[in-house]
């Protein structure tokens, strides 16, 4: 009977404490990301420091025809376990297969770009008028230390992006290029995971025939 009691307790405390875990990786991703997230399953493997997310989902904000902006099928990481302890968390390897990148955009014609710039900058600049204003008068609280991340290397296998031309409801679907990375996350002292995306959407324009929607791909992420 007493045998049975532990056993008990040791199935409760690894069951809650994986649902702890799994929140706590949920949360921190969506702060790095400010996205929604969702993940199937997660599977964690403490003997040898690796969680593997099944059907990984960041989802869409203005949900206008793509639900999310991006999914994997299969997420596998390697991490340090003491780095869970500080306010920089280390990922050893990052492994990602069957990723889609989704992309919605309008077929706006470049010669219409100036009068967008325009707009754009009339509006910053009122914006910025009311900003200066407030912060005079405003006292901000002390912001919490966030924890960071480092990744040492990561894989990206069996990739591809969906694009929607809202305007001609076109949908192109676009294969990618099978990418590794090294040394890269959030932190100061290292390329920002920013910086990777950039790569992936180089990546994505060389494939891209249509030099219209190249161009409009370019002013959206400002490459």
């Amino acid at each position: 009977m007493k045998k049975f009691l532990i056993s008990i307790f040791i199935f409760f405390l690894i069951f809650f404490h994986k649902i702890i875990i799994s929140k706590i990786i949920i949360v921190n991703i969506s702060k790095w990301t400010e996205k929604e997230i969702f993940i199937e399953n997660i599977n964690i493997d403490y003997m040898n420091s690796e969680i593997v997310f099944d059907n990984f989902e960041i989802r869409n904000i203005n949900k206008s025809y793509y639900k999310n902006i991006f999914e994997a099928g299969n997420i596998k990481i390697k991490y340090d376990f003491k780095s869970l302890f500080t306010n920089l968390i280390q990922i050893d390897d990052l492994y990602l297969s069957d990723t889609i990148f989704f992309l919605e955009v309008n077929n706006l014609k470049i010669n219409n770009k100036i009068n967008l710039k325009n707009t754009l900058k009339q509006n910053k600049e009122a914006i910025s008028k009311i900003n200066n204003k407030d912060q005079q008068s405003k006292i901000y609280p002390k912001k919490k230390v966030d924890k960071n991340f480092f990744i040492s290397k990561a894989t990206i296998n069996n990739s591809k992006t969906l694009i929607k031309n809202k305007n001609k409801g076109q949908e192109f679907k676009i294969d990618l290029s099978n990418m590794s990375f090294i040394k890269f996350g959030n932190a100061k002292e290292v390329q920002h995971f920013k910086e990777v995306f950039k790569i992936l959407l180089g990546d994505l324009l060389l494939r891209i025939r249509d030099q219209n929607l190249r161009d409009i791909i370019k002013n959206i992420y400002k490459l």
